[in-house]
């Protein structure tokens, strides 16, 4: 509990960037600058200070209002946690006082739904992430394991887009101008039967002791 109030802690305090508290500073850009990670934002080395660039996590004054605003209107169940009202200041936009369990509600619950109103639209991906789950035990293993084979299938279709299909009539090629479904009654080319037909003959295994020329193709 200690450990994930120090952790809450510094991600409300860089979030709504706390004096004291900003976890954001020269030396973690640096940090970030050496693993060559977001290099964007290394920090700019002026005469009087050094500038910051601005990242996907720091607030405007208004997001930080809206956030604390948020958080001054939220009403939970009597033991949930602390009465979350008297813990916000909306004159420093700061959250004062946190418990460890008012920690572990607010990483946990409260904080994302706190936030919600100042994310862009892609940070809301994490929604669609989250219902790749399908074994609560094993999280990030579903949630790697279904992108994986999405990525693989969106790479396939990709792929297989000009190629023609073994099997399938093609509109083009048999002279049919609407769908099968209509009970049209069509003339297939024998050529073209017995040239698809070879393709599957070759292709499995089962038949491979025949000989095709007994099937007189």
């Amino acid at each position: 509990m200690h450990i994930e109030k120090n952790v809450c802690d510094s991600i409300i305090g860089t979030l709504l960037e706390i004096p004291g508290k900003n976890k954001d500073g020269i030396a973690a850009r640096l940090d970030l600058l050496k693993m060559g990670v977001k290099t964007d934002l290394q920090p700019k080395y002026g005469e009087r200070r050094t500038h910051l660039p601005p990242g996907p996590w720091n607030l405007s004054r208004a997001e930080n209002k809206a956030v604390c605003n948020s958080f001054y209107g939220m009403k939970v169940p009597e033991g949930y946690c602390s009465n979350i009202k008297n813990l916000v200041s909306l004159k420093d936009s700061r959250l004062l006082g946190l418990k460890s369990h008012d920690c572990h509600t607010l990483t946990q619950q409260l904080l994302p739904m706190a936030i919600l109103s100042v994310l862009e639209k892609p940070a809301r991906y994490m929604k669609v992430l989250k219902g790749y789950v399908q074994n609560l035990t094993r999280l990030e293993g579903c949630i790697a394991e279904r992108y994986i084979a999405e990525e693989a299938v969106e790479f396939c279709t990709e792929h297989l887009s000009d190629v023609s299909t073994v099997g399938v009539p093609s509109s083009q090629k048999m002279g049919v101008s609407k769908p099968l479904s209509g009970c049209t009654i069509i003339l297939v080319d024998q050529d073209l039967l017995k040239g698809q037909l070879r393709h599957y003959v070759i292709k499995i295994d089962v038949v491979s002791n025949y000989n095709i020329k007994q099937l007189d193709l």
